[in-house]
C-alpha cells in the first residue's frame, strides 16, 4: 500500500542529514545553493548562521505564519503515524525507534520556525512553486530537491518531472535530488525514461550513492547538470 504524502508540506529535515543526503563536502557548502520544496528542513538556518548563502523555495512559505505552522503540525501528526504504520520499511540505525524520530524533527521545527521570521525578512524563504521560479540562468551554483519528486503524487508525471528538473537545471549548474524511491518504497519505473528524456535534452545525468539511508534502498541521489558546449571561432 502507498504511503499517501501531502503535496504541501513536508516535515523538513536536519542540517546533518541534508549533509548526508546530498553528499555535501566543504567545497559544496561553500556555493550559491537553492533549496527547492525541502519544507521545514533546518538546512538554511544553520548554513546562513556559518556564512552560507542559500535560498529556500517552498508553496509553504508564501502561507501566513500561523498558516504555516498549522499545515507543518498537521503534517507532523501524520507522518508519525505513517512511520509506526510502516516500521519495516525503514532502517532503525543511527535513530532506533519512530519516537526518537518524532523528537528529533520535533526540535528541527522548532529551530526552523524560530529562523523563518528574520529569514522571510532577509529573503532566504521564498514562496514560489517549483515549476514557477523567477531566476535568471545559473543564479545558483547548487539546487537541491528533497523528498519531492518520483514519490507518486497524481499530478507528478514523466513530462512533470521533466520540467521540474529542466528548471532547477537551467537557475543552478548542478541539481542534486534525493531519494530515487516512490511512496511504496521502491525505485520508481519513471527513473529511467525522465534520465532518458534529460539525455535528449543535452543534460548531464549521473545516479550516486550518499551516506544516507533512512528508507531501505533509499541511499542514492540523482545529479544533473545542463550541458553546455561553447563554439569557439
Amino acid at each position: 500500500m502507498p504511503i499517501k504524502y501531502n503535496d504541501v508540506v513536508l516535515w523538513g529535515h536536519s542540517y546533518q542529514e541534508y549533509i548526508q543526503m546530498f553528499a555535501l563536502g566543504p567545497e559544496d557548502l561553500n556555493k550559491n545553493i537553492i533549496n527547492c520544496r525541502g519544507g521545514p528542513a533546518t538546512f538554511n538556518a544553520m548554513l546562513s548562521k556559518q556564512g552560507g548563502k542559500v535560498i529556500s523555495t517552498d508553496p509553504l512559505f508564501a502561507l501566513p505564519f500561523d498558516k504555516m505552522k498549522q499545515e507543518i503540525d498537521q503534517v507532523f501528526t501524520n507522518m508519525l503515524k505513517v512511520l509506526k504504520k510502516y516500521q519495516d520499511r525503514f532502517v532503525w540505525k543511527t535513530v532506533t525507534s519512530p519516537d526518537e524520530l518524532a523528537k528529533r524533527r520535533y526540535q528541527d521545527i522548532k529551530d526552523f520556525l524560530q529562523d523563518f521570521p528574520e529569514g522571510k525578512k532577509a529573503g532566504r524563504y521564498q514562496g514560489y512553486r517549483i515549476t514557477e521560479l523567477p531566476y535568471a540562468h545559473d543564479s545558483f551554483d547548487l539546487a537541491l530537491c528533497s523528498h519531492y519528486l518520483f514519490s507518486n503524487c497524481p499530478d507528478q508525471s514523466m513530462e512533470y518531472h521533466v520540467k521540474v528538473i529542466e528548471k532547477m537545471a537551467y537557475i543552478a549548474k548542478e541539481v542534486r535530488i534525493f531519494p530515487l524511491l516512490d511512496s511504496q518504497g521502491e525505485i520508481p519505473e519513471l527513473v529511467g525514461p525522465v534520465i532518458q528524456k534529460l539525455h535528449e535534452t543535452e543534460h548531464g545525468v549521473e545516479i550516486k550513492a550518499v551516506p544516507y539511508e533512512f528508507q531501505q534502498k533509499g541511499n542514492a541521489m540523482l545529479k544533473v547538470w545542463l550541458q553546455v558546449c561553447e563554439v569557439k571561432s
